[in-house]
């Protein structure tokens, strides 16, 4: 039998923990990628703007996560988490063509294509409607994402501290406010 549905912070953080896995994989492969072809991938994701980096992580992870879920049952986020998506009823099987419809329908109308400061709109919605019926739109009478234990904030330090590494990783923070702001205290104003 499923367990109480899951909160919107949970599921929330869990998605951000899918999402730097995600990030770990692709700067991963990237840099072995670098080391056998003697490429710069690596540098070059470094170099780009992170909100860009970003639109083009969400989606990939994305799939990745229905991937992992259609494979293995559940993702690294919801795992950490004590979270499982399963179907309303709790006992027929989720197909795994269903885990990518579910994935690209959190994508669109959960994260707004995950534009910035756009999707906190439907993240908004999502979390009243999860308080008021314990379900979003794009979940409702399709599936479930329910709590298997208690306790997350161990995850949810490891969370943040894996983004914070992440954004430093990315882009340092004295080449943010020099690169950044390069030019705007110049003598060219």
């Amino acid at each position: 039998s499923a367990g109480p549905a899951a909160g919107p912070f949970r599921r929330f953080f869990a998605r951000g923990m899918d999402t730097l896995a995600c990030a770990i994989l692709v700067f991963g492969l990237a840099s072995l990628i670098d080391l056998a072809a003697g490429s710069e991938i690596v540098l070059m994701i470094r170099e780009s703007n992170l909100v860009i980096v970003n639109i083009i992580l969400v989606p990939l992870s994305c799939r990745m996560a229905a991937g992992s879920s259609s494979v293995c049952g559940n993702t690294v986020g919801k795992w950490a988490y004590g979270l499982k998506i399963v179907s309303p009823d709790a006992r027929r099987a989720i197909a795994s063509d269903a885990w990518f419809a579910r994935e690209f329908q959190v994508w669109m109308r959960g994260m707004w294509f995950s534009v910035p400061i756009l999707w906190l709109v439907p993240a908004l919605i999502a979390y009243n409607d999860i308080e008021k019926r314990g379900v979003t739109a794009y979940d409702d009478g399709r599936f479930a994402v329910v709590s298997e234990r208690n306790g997350s904030l161990i995850p949810i330090v490891l969370t943040v501290a894996v983004a914070l590494l992440y954004m430093v990783v990315h882009k340092p923070p004295s080449r943010v406010y020099s690169d950044d702001l390069q030019g705007v205290y110049s003598s060219e104003y």
